[in-house]
């Protein structure tokens, strides 16, 4: 196993990729498109491409803010009650 380590970041826009070796330091940034019909695509790309191979990394984490996103959408509602 390696000691690169990467990290997901899927939006609405791009999917952010950092990678780091936590025994070097060295470290890899990587920014694709979302693949929004299918967002995993964009997520395997951006690992496949690292620096390691897949089943040699250390870890793998994920997050994303697609739906904190929506969810403002959601929040952000007009009072019906009132007029504007």
């Amino acid at each position: 196993m390696s000691h690169w380590q990467t990290g997901v970041d899927v939006g609405g826009t791009n999917t952010d990729l950092l990678s780091l070796n936590r025994q070097t330091g060295e470290y890899k940034v990587d920014k694709l498109s979302t693949t929004t019909s299918d967002q995993s695509l964009a997520v395997i790309q951006g690992i496949e491409s690292g620096p390691s191979p897949v089943a040699e990394l250390a870890a793998v984490v994920h997050g994303t803010t697609k739906v904190s996103a929506i969810s403002w959408n959601w929040v952000v509602v007009p009072d019906p009650t009132t007029t504007v």
